[in-house]
């Protein structure tokens, strides 16, 4: 079975296309190609794949820290098999907690302006967690979208459906990792208290460690 990368072979056989494996989760395996990753889709009736049209659109909008698909992987009989995307180094996931504010901040802003530009192509954030978030060089990635709803809601709609699931996430999910487990429903009811993720960060002090100001403000 031969691939291509959209309209390319992809000129190495399976063989040598497994000794590039890099992780895998429960959707697909993920192959490092050269400054891409591969991602292939498990043969499963449980694992929806994206189309090639939906792909398509994912792959023209344009973000600052949501890695977006570059090309469909198809099979000889034009099979969609996966997508590429843009590799990205990680540095150890702890070391998000040690983000000081002013960069933590900076990173939520700029995640935000992306959910705006995902939102007002009619998209759905869907399916967030913490294998899907990295840290590089300091800056904060999601590096897999092959579970957003690629679909037509109305822009508005689409950017408070949204912009919900990725705050909620970030407080309850991320920064929750880093308090003791008896604190967090108090975290969840101080955010939800704001309802907005840059709001529940204003008393966020520069220097301070994301993991400092989620100890203090639930103590």
């Amino acid at each position: 079975m031969r691939l291509f990368l959209g309209d390319r072979l992809l000129n190495m056989s399976l063989e040598e296309l497994d000794s590039l494996y890099l992780d895998e989760g429960s959707e697909g395996i993920i192959y490092r190609v050269g400054d891409d990753v591969l991602k292939l889709y498990k043969d499963s009736p449980l694992v929806t794949r994206l189309s090639v049209s939906e792909i398509d659109r994912l792959r023209k909008i344009k973000t600052q820290r949501f890695i977006m698909p570059k090309d469909v992987i198809l099979t000889d009989d034009d099979n969609v098999v996966g997508y590429s995307s843009t590799f990205v180094e990680k540095s150890p996931f702890s070391e998000i907690f040690s983000l000081k504010g002013k960069d933590f901040k900076r990173e939520i802003k700029t995640l935000m302006e992306d959910i705006k530009e995902i939102s007002s192509n009619g998209i759905e954030i869907d399916d967030l967690h913490l294998s899907n978030i990295v840290l590089s060089h300091g800056r904060i990635f999601f590096i897999d979208p092959g579970s957003f709803i690629v679909g037509n809601m109305d822009e508005r709609e689409s950017y408070q459906i949204n912009k919900f699931r990725f705050s909620n996430f970030i407080v309850n999910d991320l920064m929750a990792v880093s308090i003791p487990k008896k604190y967090r429903r108090k975290l969840d009811r101080l955010f939800s208290s704001c309802e907005d993720i840059e709001k529940f960060l204003e008393s966020m002090g520069e220097e301070e460690t994301v993991e400092n100001f989620s100890n203090r403000i639930v103590k």
